[in-house]
């Protein structure tokens, strides 16, 4: 009796439920977002999931329908593992028919049966490579912020950074393009501009790592572990850590944060996260896997860019909506927005472009570029300048006190095909009563600490502003090769 009955829970189907939520965790595990990124991707595709079974069931049967609306959601988000739930039920099929010695349909039960065990060790083996890969990550833990605010005459601080905005100096010897127009406007803005600034590193997850926290990756990551994904999952946390900001905070700021969309790189531990809602990247990377692959003439693509675009507008429009409101305390606002970075999605006036040479983030764009694509370059470069312009002017004239920093994380690329180039980063700092804060050569990790020590009368160390440099391509930052003056190309 027990065993029948046993046997009869575990013929009802929960596997399309767990191989759904499987394969969105799989992707967590492998993209290693923080938790946030991972909750409504994996909310969505399970209550598609119980309502397609739900609909089916009711349509077909309860067997047949749990099983076609298993196939039907896991080969939406994973192609590879609606293939095996798909093979698995013609050896059910294949295996009833040599039982009976004729063409027959499986057996049902025992299909659901051995699918919900597939579907639980699925789970199981992930929730278990989840834990296993947070084993020697560095602590994000962050104490709690004082209760009280900060300093009455404390600055808000909004720190912006401009994913892959190069140098004019490459601006013009590169693209052909004289930036002098927007840098004398910031300059009537009160902006001071670091003329050989440069970045520390030339990929992001390093820079952010390293400016969040005010110090070098070698100290950081003193052991970093083997390939790309394990290292992932070491920046992510050390961004969530931000040790930089965490002495603002004990000060009393609030820390503010406007993500990009590529969700490992946000501090999830910031105590406010301004969101517009647009899908993020691990959201696409879940979708390319699917039906929706990445192939340019699907509507994943489209989606992407108009997703992107908005992204970057909202940032903008929600910075210039923290200058307005009324704040109880100071606040340290950081907003990363991917732009100018390619994709390449505006003309100079803001109207939406289609440039069919980069439609991801992440793409290469072989040099030497051709004419049209330099022209389509500097146009996105000429509409995000344009935004920033409209933003610093929103932020001062809203509060002349504030501090308010522009820089970017590499040059025009983060490859070292041009060795200058990929490290000639913009910096422009509006530094009320303290004029020239910023040296020449000014690089990000020492931002956050030369401003608390100018505006909060702190003592922070001052890092080493070399140059590091990833090789290894695109299985791992690491070993980094050290610069210690401006590489030339």
């Amino acid at each position: 009796m027990l065993g029948r009955r046993i046997g009869s829970h575990w013929s009802i189907a929960v596997y399309p439920t767990l191989l759904a939520a499987g394969c969105v965790v799989g992707q967590f595990v492998t993209w290693w977002p923080p938790v946030f990124a991972l909750v409504r991707p994996l909310g969505v595709v399970v209550l598609v999931a119980l309502l397609l079974q739900f609909m089916l069931s009711r349509a077909l049967g309860a067997a047949q329908g749990s099983y076609l609306a298993a196939l039907a959601v896991v080969a939406a988000v994973d192609l590879r593992i609606a293939a095996v739930v798909l093979a698995i039920g013609a050896l059910g099929v294949a295996w009833t028919s040599v039982r009976r010695r004729r063409p027959s349909a499986p057996d049902w039960s025992g299909l659901t049966r051995f699918l919900n065990f597939v579907g639980i060790a699925t789970v199981g083996s992930l929730v278990l490579s989840v834990g296993l890969a947070t084993v020697g990550l560095p602590s994000s833990a962050t104490p709690p912020r004082p209760a009280t605010a900060g300093p009455f005459d404390a600055p808000d601080i909004y720190l912006v950074l401009l994913d892959g905005y190069p140098r004019a100096d490459t601006l013009k010897s590169a693209r052909g393009f004289d930036n002098s127009e927007f840098l004398e406007e910031a300059d009537r803005l009160g902006f001071d501009l670091a003329e050989r600034a440069h970045s520390n590193y030339n990929r992001t997850g390093l820079t952010l790592a390293s400016f969040l926290n005010a110090a070098p990756i070698d100290d950081l990551m003193p052991n970093p572990p083997g390939g790309i994904v394990a290292q992932n999952r070491w920046l992510s946390s050390l961004i969530s850590r931000a040790s930089a900001v965490q002495v603002a905070r004990q000060l009393g700021y609030e820390f503010v944060h406007l993500p990009t969309d590529v969700a490992y790189l946000t501090p999830w531990s910031a105590d406010r996260l301004i969101d517009a809602g647009q899908l993020s990247a691990f959201e696409y990377q879940v979708m390319a896997n699917g039906l929706l692959t990445e192939h340019p003439t699907y509507s994943m693509i489209p989606l992407f860019r108009a997703d992107h675009a908005q992204r970057i507008l909202g940032t903008f429009e929600a910075l210039e909506g923290l200058a307005q409101e009324a704040s109880a305390g100071p606040r340290l606002v950081f907003a990363h927005v991917m732009a100018p970075h390619h994709p390449i999605v505006f003309r100079r006036d803001g109207t939406a472009v289609t440039v069919d040479d980069c439609y991801w983030e992440d793409c290469n764009l072989a040099e030497p570029l051709s004419e049209s694509l330099k022209a389509d370059v500097v146009e996105q470069i000429e509409f995000t300048s344009t935004l920033v312009l409209n933003t610093a002017r929103t932020i001062i004239d809203a509060s002349p006190g504030s501090v308010v920093v522009f820089f970017s994380d590499h040059g025009f690329r983060h490859w070292l095909g041009d060795g200058s180039e990929t490290f000639r980063s913009l910096l422009l700092a509006h530094t009320p009563d303290h004029p020239s804060l910023f040296p020449a050569t000014s690089t990000p990790v020492n931002v956050i600490p030369r401003i608390l020590n100018a505006y909060l009368g702190t003592t922070q160390p001052l890092a080493d502003e070399s140059f590091w440099a990833t090789t290894a391509g695109a299985e791992s930052y690491f070993p980094l090769r050290t610069f210690t003056t401006e590489p030339s190309p």
